[in-house]
């Protein structure tokens, strides 16, 4: 009887310690002072704060603020789908750096121009909710870069 309850003592301890392995890799937080390497005609996210090199066009783009979020909450039924804009800083070696507002809503510019590229929002995450606040540091925003 004694060997059968050390099996199920050693189960149950190698379960919280299986649990306690898999919580504390999903809330990894992002370290934000990585810069990711992105490429073009490829999406990509970029959390607050964070930079991403495109560096086949030898810039960098960082997620610089959420200026505002105005989107319909998605447990909510609005008249309209409201809009969220953020800035992005988009810096070249040996250049001043250029603010981008890059837009939600398809009545406002998604998408700006940088020299010969496109920076395009594709998505904003995570989208409102009346039921919780959303900070700011839980943003991440998708972009797409492509040339032309």
């Amino acid at each position: 009887m004694y060997v059968r309850y050390a099996k199920t003592l050693c189960h149950a301890a190698l379960l919280v310690m299986l649990s306690l392995f898999f919580v504390g890799c999903a809330s990894r937080s992002v370290d934000l002072t990585e810069t990711l390497t992105a490429r073009f005609d490829r999406e990509f996210e970029l959390r607050l704060g964070q930079k991403a090199t495109i560096e086949e066009g030898g810039f960098s783009i960082e997620f610089v603020t959420l200026l505002h979020d105005s989107r319909c909450p998605a447990d909510v039924t609005c008249i309209q789908e409201g809009n969220a804009d953020i800035e992005v800083a988009v810096r070249r070696e040996g250049m001043p750096s250029r603010s981008l507002v890059l837009n939600t809503s398809r009545r406002e510019k998604q998408e700006q121009k940088f020299d010969v590229y496109t920076i395009r929002l594709v998505q904003l995450v995570p989208y409102p909710r009346t039921d919780r606040a959303t900070q700011q540091t839980d943003y991440g925003a998708t972009l797409l870069v492509t040339r032309g």
